[in-house]
């Protein structure tokens, strides 16, 4: 009764914004248009978006318009879902918003390695960063340099973060993989403190599931791209483990080839990556995706009173505008309705196959 009680109301509001998101068919109309233009007209119809776009006002929508304003929704659905909890769950959103902050922050690095200009709109970002972060928007809507972006992160626990890492020697990967391990550290850590005892056991197979896959990842990319070694390997690792075993992880670490690493990944629990979507030509990020796909929404149909609803509304939210972004992208490069709605619903890798 109590959990009834906690979550009948978010779990009415969560079924009432589910109902919005978008559908196969939508998408395969979205893969169809020639034009952003179209793209956003499409948008300005759709029950999910209308409200947004039609508050931007008649003027012309370009891609990084449409972006900030989809963005900015995912934001709007987590207040509107935050509002509705009570303060244990409300502290354990608070944690959740980490995610986002994570997000943006990894957007602002890869403008900065990639030496181009930031294309956020922090007025969108300020009414809920400043709820829930101590980030400044206005100030890393300006950085262009690593240095100026530890000094905007001075005084969060993003600075402690970066601190590990030499400003001299570290790449991308090493600032995304710092930034990833703190997210998932303060999630796993957020999960056993604020959630009840039979939703942890329900998040667990999503958040955990989640995180052995990351490793998963991480091992597949540092031994075929950047040729790392064991110890530094493991340093990289999230320290939480779910169904990856000690002596699996050590393993993978250990294949001499990426043939020996395919084949030790058939030994664990996440052998479908091995199977049946490596057939389908999916790259390992792509099945790793799918997994957590079929995850979230097990954990959010299993129990719709209970945190895990939130949770898996969020998660195909955040993936409904990574979809949408595609989208947009593919039409602004012309490429063809087939190609682009494969590249949204992952039907085709981007990259090299588990192999």
């Amino acid at each position: 009764m109590g959990s009834l009680l906690t979550y009948s109301g978010v779990t009415t509001k969560v079924k009432a914004m589910r109902s919005r998101l978008l559908t196969d068919e939508d998408y395969r109309e979205l893969a169809s248009f020639k034009s952003v233009p179209e793209c956003a007209a499409f948008l300005r119809r759709h029950e999910g978006y209308a409200d947004l776009l039609d508050a931007a006002g008649d003027m012309p929508l370009h891609r990084n318009d449409l972006e900030n304003l989809l963005t900015y929704s995912l934001y709007r659905d987590y207040y509107k879902i935050y509002k509705f909890c009570d303060m244990k769950l409300r502290k354990f959103l608070g944690i959740y918003f980490i995610r986002y902050e994570v997000a943006l922050l990894k957007t602002c690095l890869r403008a900065i390695f990639g030496h181009k200009d930031l294309f956020f709109d922090p007025s969108l970002l300020m009414e809920f960063f400043s709820r829930h972060s101590f980030l400044d928007m206005e100030a890393l809507s300006k950085v262009s340099t690593i240095q100026e972006l530890k000094d905007c992160l001075k005084d969060t626990p993003y600075s402690a973060v970066f601190a590990r890492l030499d400003p001299s020697q570290a790449k991308l990967l090493d600032y995304e993989n710092q930034l990833d391990l703190y997210c998932y550290k303060q999630l796993w850590m957020g999960l056993q403190k604020y959630t009840r005892k039979g939703e942890q056991k329900l998040i667990s197979a999503s958040f955990g599931s989640s995180m052995d896959l990351m490793n998963i990842q991480w091992i597949y990319r540092s031994k075929k791209y950047y040729r790392l070694a064991g110890p530094v390997i493991y340093s990289i690792l999230i320290p939480v483990k779910y169904k990856l075993k000690p002596e699996q992880i050590k393993k993978l670490v250990d294949a001499e080839s990426m043939e020996e690493f395919s084949a030790v990944l058939k030994t664990t629990p996440y052998a479908i990556v091995e199977g049946e979507f490596k057939e389908r030509g999916m790259t390992l990020e792509d099945s790793s995706r799918a997994i957590e796909d079929k995850l979230h929404l097990a954990a959010g149909r299993k129990d719709p009173y209970s945190i895990a609803t939130i949770i898996s509304y969020l998660y195909f939210k955040g993936e409904e505008i990574r979809k949408l972004v595609t989208a947009i992208e593919g039409v602004r490069y012309g490429l063809d309705s087939n190609t682009i709605y494969r590249y949204i619903m992952n039907l085709k890798g981007t990259g090299g196959t588990v192999s």
